[in-house]
């Protein structure tokens, strides 16, 4: 068939035959998954303070914990599902997730009060636009060779800005 594309990865139907790419319902989830996995992390980040001792190192912790959560819920769903979802049956197999996910949701929510807010201020556009606007000025500024000359500031200059 022209036009028709196939998984070519050897993923079959029921029947045997090749499954059509379109039919494979890895384009429904990757809208999901570019949706949460850059907010979770953003989010994190905005828990902790980098300039304090304790929080960084509870930073590295939360993001430690984040990636093992990451590949220990790939690992879970590829053996444990799997093997309820082949002797148990596919509403088990669902119906863990789904549980799951729930109970992750009320513990989001149960710490929401725990939480940093930053409150919005401005335009979400008027901010877009800045960005749009600096990198149009800034389009034939030359890099430095130095990779430390971009952008980093050391804590005597962040605690002076602060202060003024």
């Amino acid at each position: 068939m022209r036009g028709v594309e196939y998984t070519k990865d050897g993923t079959v139907d029921l029947k045997g035959n090749p499954v059509l790419r379109s039919n494979t319902g890895r384009w429904r989830a990757t809208s999901f998954i570019v949706g949460t996995k850059p907010n979770i992390s953003t989010m994190g980040a905005d828990q902790f303070d980098e300039f304090e001792p304790t929080e960084k190192t509870q930073k590295i912790s939360f993001f430690k914990w984040w990636v093992f959560s990451i590949f220990f819920g790939t690992l879970f769903a590829s053996t444990f599902l799997v093997y309820i979802q082949d002797h148990a049956g596919w509403g088990l197999g669902y119906g863990l997730p789904t549980i799951g996910l729930f109970l992750s949701i009320l513990v989001f929510l149960a710490g929401s009060r725990y939480y940093r807010h930053q409150p919005a201020s401005g335009s979400p556009l008027t901010k877009m636009a800045r960005v749009l606007i600096a990198t149009i000025r800034k389009w034939n500024v030359v890099v430095p060779d130095d990779s430390k000359e971009l952008h980093e500031l050391n804590l005597d200059v962040l605690l002076n800005i602060w202060e003024d």
